[in-house]
């Protein structure tokens, strides 16, 4: 069926495998191809290539990869989204982080007719947005990322219901991000670097000296211009960085004193303070939210 699946490990945080979803797996019509992949080797490089009459999307949920489209390179972070249009020379330039997880597709663009299974104006109304979507990279949703997540898991059913929600899931989850308009600004070359610092060296005790050489920048002038295109200082983005990291172990149940360790905080208490004002609910609340919301998924792939 196209499925490729290797047989390796998968620990709880960091899972290592690649699974792809052909046209006959999914159902769907006009998807081409539908793969999810973590691990060290998600963001192995790729020569420039190009797809005729295929748009690609690329789903980057962790870690930082950098990508070219006709010589042009971008450099894409966790929460993002890359699109390729039909006929241009791309490439995955190289995985600047040690894990990475991605969704990717490829829609046919060969016209409006049955596109995904529509018909009519559904299938023209998506098909003109899908070729005037003119975004390269953009920011996605918390709630759009782990729906993705959610069509992909249901599309890999072997139960045939389970594959129709999937189906009706995944054309939901594009129709939301053909309507993106969170489009990227590219930081510049020493932001960009120190930004790739900081996410790779999350969990230790990063240190200004260091992030400063990332950049190649003077204090004084790295400070104002981080502020500016970040939109926070440098603390303030690795306090917050450091709080999305933590957010699966606190979902695991892990104490505030082995997260604050983990992550290098002062203490447990300036760790829990800290965690409730970036996510707005406590560690307990976050918990308990989590647990809410993996068995709401079980009832649903039953």
């Amino acid at each position: 069926m196209g499925l490729f699946k290797p047989a390796v490990s998968r620990p709880e945080h960091h899972p290592v495998y690649r699974i792809m979803l052909p046209m006959e797996r999914t159902g769907i019509p006009a998807l081409r191809t539908f793969g999810h992949t973590a691990g060290p080797e998600a963001g192995l490089p790729m020569i420039e290539h190009r797809h005729k009459d295929k748009f690609e999307f690329v789903l980057l949920i962790k870690g930082i990869q950098q990508h070219a489209v006709s010589g042009v390179s971008y450099t894409l972070y966790g929460g993002q989204a890359f699109a390729v249009r039909p006929n241009e020379p791309h490439s995955c330039v190289q995985n600047c982080g040690e894990y990475s997880e991605l969704l990717w597709f490829q829609l046919d663009a060969f016209g409006p007719e049955g596109f995904l299974g529509l018909s009519g104006r559904d299938a023209q109304t998506l098909y003109d947005l899908l070729t005037g979507f003119s975004a390269r990279q953009f920011e996605l949703s918390r709630r759009l990322i782990r729906l993705f997540l959610e069509a992909f898991e249901l599309l890999s059913g072997l139960d045939y219901q389970m594959r129709m929600k999937g189906r009706a899931l995944f054309l939901f989850c594009l129709l939301n991000l053909l309507e993106s308009s969170a489009v990227v600004t590219a930081l510049s070359d020493p932001i960009d670097k120190a930004k790739q610092y900081i996410l790779r060296h999350i969990q230790e005790a990063i240190d200004m000296d260091e992030l400063l050489l990332a950049s190649g920048l003077p204090m004084a002038e790295f400070r104002e211009e981080f502020s500016a295109q970040i939109g926070m200082t440098p603390r303030e983005f690795i306090q917050v960085q450091k709080v999305e990291a933590s957010r699966p172990l606190v979902a695991a149940g892990m104490t505030p004193a082995d997260v604050a360790y983990e992550f290098h905080f002062s203490s447990p208490s300036y760790f829990k303070l800290l965690f409730k004002r970036v996510m707005g609910m406590s560690m307990k609340q976050y918990y308990r939210k989590s647990q809410k919301e993996k068995e709401e998924k079980q009832l649903l792939v039953k």
